[in-house]
């Protein structure tokens, strides 16, 4: 039989306790100076609004190449992967000042242009607004509170044996704050 813990295993959880706690704080303290170092989330395009376009190429890709392109382009920062093979190529591109003008045809000419004339045929163009991305944002977060929410009713539960008062509190909760976020959603 496989025995994962040694049977008379004796670990003192409760005399470590501080330094573990000293040292999950130490943890969140640094990822809270990261994020503001860094000006925030490092959001997708999912997040932030942006533009998807998905060439093929006619010989196989060389990345480097590509972005290069693409910043004499003027698009600011892309991020350009393999799709599939090695000649499908994905380029996300941040919202750009040129919002209006549709950047598939123009990332498709200077691609075309930078590697020899070799036909690039343009697959798709995906764009993500921002209201799109601020409801994504949105329900990402409440999925989180929830997600939190549903784990907190289940160890109160679990560990108080209070589960009558765990679940009508967190039913009470979740039916204000989605009565509350609905109402906002509604009214934007």
């Amino acid at each position: 039989m496989l025995e994962l813990i040694p049977p008379g295993l004796n670990i003192d959880f409760v005399r470590k306790a501080k330094f573990f706690i000293t040292v999950s704080l130490l943890i969140i303290v640094l990822g809270v100076i990261s994020l503001i170092v860094h000006g925030g989330l490092n959001q997708g395009i999912d997040f932030s609004g942006g533009t998807l376009v998905q060439v093929r190429l006619s010989q196989p890709a060389d990345l480097g190449v590509i972005r290069e392109a693409l910043t004499t382009l003027g698009v600011g920062t892309a991020v350009v992967q393999q799709y599939g093979d090695a000649r499908e190529v994905l380029i996300r591109v941040a919202q750009h000042t040129a919002a209006g003008q549709d950047i598939g045809p123009q990332v498709q000419h200077t691609l075309q242009d930078r590697l020899g004339g070799q036909p690039i045929a343009l697959r798709r163009v995906e764009v993500v607004g921002p209201q799109a991305s601020a409801d994504l944002r949105q329900k990402a977060l409440f999925a989180l509170f929830y997600a939190t929410l549903g784990t907190v009713a289940y160890i109160s539960g679990r560990f108080e044996g209070k589960w009558v008062i765990s679940v009508s509190l967190t039913t009470i909760l979740f039916v204000v704050t989605y009565g509350l976020t609905s109402h906002v959603i509604v009214k934007q």
